[in-house]
């Protein structure tokens, strides 16, 4: 006699392959994130940075958005 339910266990395989995807594209999600953050911080720290925010450089951000140029931003 079987201990299993292959209906119950193929629902729970469909349930853990929906998740996994879903945890690839969430990790995918964090290195993109992770290099986009590299590159601000490399920015923040930079001669350029100073520069543009002295000039008041103009920028055009989304609404309720900092501007990268603003030290409220950092």
């Amino acid at each position: 006699m079987s201990q299993y339910d292959p209906q119950t266990l193929q629902q729970k395989y469909e349930r853990w392959r929906e998740l996994q995807r879903k945890q690839e594209q969430a990790q995918a999600e964090w290195l993109e994130a992770e290099g986009l953050l590299r590159e601000l911080h490399a920015y923040y720290q930079s001669a350029q940075w100073r520069e543009d925010h002295a000039k008041r450089v103009p920028i055009e951000c989304n609404n309720g958005e900092y501007c990268i140029t603003s030290e409220d931003t950092l």
